[in-house]
């Protein structure tokens, strides 16, 4: 629905959902993990329910645990009475919004991968460090073949990613070849250098991301002219197999 505000400044029902596209497809392109994770039903409701198998659980049962309140990231913008007349200028402070969005959805993506208890692996070798994750996935009680994401932190990044002699493009190859055709290698910003890494297989019987309400536009109020906006989504990270995790830690070398 469009705000009144912006009703008056000549603006349409087309105009409007065509700024909603533009703000998912934007929170499409810039949201990493969401192309890592496989996407599983899209589930419109207040609810869903997680499927978690702990790692000690049989390979072939699944624990339903009970239904849980979907995860939200929002981000919140301002639309001036002369940007609301200009709706290219709208769509720049939307795209703007939905990038903000995308780095706090992989932010809450990163915190519920990691949240749940998961086998850890240490070594002071980076390709040995990911060689052993995949190897792990490999032989687990349900086994993967991969393809497989890495999602490295600063310390693992700087060891893959910085360049050396004879390695002119770092490890990154290796470690590509180590995880498999249509692999994925994210880097995960993170205020501990040392903070563990995750490996996890790119498979919908392992993990999937239930879309519950997609990237929205809503009008949060208005004072003097300015008109308050909310982009905002609801989803659930559906961790099918406990097992199909593993954390990685670089160990210093000795």
């Amino acid at each position: 629905m469009v705000p009144e505000q912006l009703a008056n400044n000549g603006w349409t029902a087309d105009k409007w959902e065509h700024l909603e596209s533009h703000a998912r497809d934007v929170v499409n392109r810039y949201a990493r993990l969401r192309q890592a994770i496989p996407r599983g039903p899209d589930m419109p409701g207040v609810y869903v329910v997680p499927m978690i198998q702990a790692p000690s659980a049989d390979p072939l049962s699944l624990e339903i645990t009970t239904a849980a309140p979907p995860n939200s990231a929002e981000a919140k913008f301002n639309l001036l009475p002369e940007q609301a007349a200009d709706a290219d200028l709208a769509a720049r402070l939307v795209d703007r919004a939905a990038r903000v969005l995308a780095s706090r959805e992989d932010a809450r993506l990163f915190e519920l991968l990691t949240a749940a208890p998961i086998d850890s692996i240490q070594s002071e070798d980076a390709a040995t460090l990911v060689a052993m994750g995949v190897n792990g996935l490999r032989l687990a009680a349900s086994p993967y073949a991969g393809p497989f994401c890495l999602l490295a932190r600063p310390a693992l990044w700087s060891a893959i990613a910085v360049p050396t002699q004879p390695h002119l493009r770092g490890l990154i190859p290796a470690i590509e070849t180590l995880l498999g055709d249509g692999s994925r290698i994210i880097d995960v910003p993170s205020p501990a250098d040392d903070a563990p890494s995750l490996l996890f297989a790119m498979d919908p019987f392992a993990l999937e991301l239930v879309t519950v309400e997609p990237p929205t536009i809503s009008m949060l109020g208005l004072a003097g002219g300015v008109l308050s906006l909310r982009l905002h989504e609801r989803f659930y990270l559906r961790i099918v197999d406990g097992q199909a995790r593993r954390s990685l830690a670089l160990a210093a070398k000795k």
